[in-house]
């Protein structure tokens, strides 16, 4: 494979190369939405126990469904 055919992916997770923090939240709160249905999203992720995708979708459906 010479380098004119080499493909490359950037992650970018902690804001480095832009800023889509708002972005992705905002892409989070939708999806949440559309799979669990109306629930209350607190925008101040420090207000969950874990600070994960998977820690605050746990307890907004623990919330949600008590």
């Amino acid at each position: 494979m010479n380098d004119s055919n080499r493909i490359s992916i950037v992650f970018d997770v902690d804001g480095t190369l832009i800023d889509s923090d708002g972005f992705d939240a905002a892409c989070f709160v939708e999806v949440v939405r559309k799979v669990v249905g109306d629930v209350v999203i607190h925008n101040d992720w420090r207000l969950y126990r874990h600070a994960t995708d998977a820690g605050i979708l746990s307890q907004i459906i623990a919330t949600a469904c008590p």
